[in-house]
């Protein structure tokens, strides 16, 4: 269940994105569950969510704080905020069904510095940057 929701996590953070990633319909669910706690918790804009899939990423705290919302309930960062490297390319590698990829991207947009909100922030436009299918993982 727990790669079900970050495989959802994923899509969630980039799921509003061009491209679709593997994952069934209760992991769909999941993840769009998780995305309206987060919203209701950050108080983002839900405009600017709709402009992820488009590579549109403003500076904003509630949007950094969504995202990051997101990450924990996938399991991509724990409580304190770290990366969770082994989940997210356990769980990417079988949402983009290629697991060199989900390593390769995973180990390139990790590196972050920061707090945790921007930690999270950066990895996501890092992903989205160098995924040849702009998937917003959120």
């Amino acid at each position: 269940m727990k790669t079900s929701v970050a495989i959802i996590v994923t899509c969630v953070i980039f799921s509003t994105a061009k491209a679709t990633l593997d994952i069934t319909s209760e992991q769909k669910a999941k993840l769009d569950e998780h995305k309206d706690e987060c919203k209701k918790q950050s108080g983002v804009n839900v405009e600017i969510l709709k402009k992820l899939p488009e590579g549109e990423f403003p500076e904003d705290p509630k949007l950094k704080e969504f995202l990051l919302c997101v990450s924990k309930k996938t399991g991509f960062q724990n409580d304190a905020g770290e990366i969770q490297q082994a989940v997210i390319i356990e769980k990417l590698g079988k949402a983009l069904k290629d697991p060199a990829k989900a390593k390769e991207l995973t180990e390139k947009c990790t590196k972050q510095e920061g707090s945790p909100s921007e930690i999270t922030y950066k990895f996501v436009i890092c992903f989205y940057n160098n995924s040849s299918k702009h998937v917003v993982l959120v």
